[in-house]
């Protein structure tokens, strides 16, 4: 697949066994600089040899990040024995360093392997690999002590489905609602009978039936984990009578795995197709989904209290733009 942005020209395609040694001495080059951050030389990418190299590329899909016929870099998967994907040397040249290209390989990688639970390790003190990975919805799951100078860090990413809510489900947004509850530090969590206040509850009464009724789920290993939705109902974020006002909801525990933003665009892509130009929400001005929703493409529209005597942001996104978060 053929790849531009920062560095025209590159293309990613799968590495074949004449590439072998390219790929060996990219790998050299390519560690120096994590080699160095724990002042440690004996790391395996630099002590393998090019016939553990060999071994390793029969039992891997590699591929090769290429420029004007030039390996610049690659990276490998191998399918674990839980079908789980393991990906492992995500690398380029020195040279070619902060432009984009891991990105680009991380992404081309996951692609051979659709729909599959991806996994990686890196070390603690890599904190550029640690951004990069963190970026693309990889999530810590573990860390172990290899050295006093070292630990491992293991991060995952989900397989995740985003697809419309179906009517059997409706009733499972009680639950995505109590859960989308802000709480202010400080103040205490209330019962889960508090969604059933009448300015709380307007958000899922009847749903499916009301005007602007649009919903979305995101599921991994035949659980819902997620939920988004809208309605134009008289409630915070209430614009005008074509504004479908939004919610979303994913439970703590699949947080940061870049659901919320999957959940938004599938929405997005309804609500667009339906024929709506704007969706509206509201929001507590303290509540850290603020920047997520910019990053979204909202933007400020006014400022309301809500029922608790809470400050919140009233907030509205133009359908019609190309903002679209990754």
């Amino acid at each position: 697949m053929a790849k531009q942005f920062e560095i025209e020209n590159l293309l990613i395609t799968r590495a074949d066994e004449p590439d072998i040694t390219d790929i060996f001495n990219l790998q050299r080059a390519a560690y120096q600089s994590e080699a160095e951050i724990y002042n440690d030389y004996s790391i395996q990418p630099l002590t393998q040899t090019l016939e553990q190299a060999e071994t390793e590329f029969k039992t891997s899909v590699v591929l090769k990040a290429v420029i004007d016929g030039k390996i610049i870099g690659s990276v490998r998967a191998t399918v674990q024995s839980d079908s789980s994907i393991y990906i492992g040397k995500l690398m380029t040249l020195p040279d070619y360093q902060n432009k984009g290209i891991g990105k680009e390989l991380l992404q081309a990688i996951e692609q051979e392997f659709p729909g599959k639970r991806y996994w990686l390790m890196t070390g603690h003190k890599s904190e550029k690999n640690l951004r990069l990975y963190k970026k693309c919805g990889y999530v810590i799951f573990k860390t172990e002590a290899v050295t006093p100078e070292l630990d491992f860090v293991y991060m995952e990413k989900l397989p995740v489905v985003t697809r419309e809510i179906e009517k059997a489900e409706y009733s499972l947004l009680e639950d995505f609602l109590y859960n989308a509850i802000y709480i202010p530090p400080g103040e205490e969590w209330p019962s889960r009978e508090v969604i059933y206040q009448p300015e709380i509850y307007i958000y899922i009464d009847d749903f499916g039936n009301k005007q602007g009724d649009i919903g979305v789920v995101a599921e991994t290993d035949g659980k819902i984990v997620g939920a988004a939705w809208t309605r134009i109902i008289p409630a915070y974020g209430h614009i005008d009578d074509n504004t479908p006002e939004l919610a979303i909801s994913v439970l703590s525990e699949y947080r940061n795995y870049g659901i919320g933003t999957k959940l938004m665009n599938k929405l997005f892509e309804l609500l667009r197709e339906n024929g709506y130009q704007q969706t509206s929400l509201s929001v507590q001005k303290d509540n850290p989904a603020v920047r997520f929703y910019q990053r979204l493409g909202y933007k400020m529209y006014g400022e309301r209290l809500d029922h608790a005597g809470h400050e919140d942001y009233l907030m509205t996104k133009n359908l019609l733009s190309n903002v679209v978060a990754i």
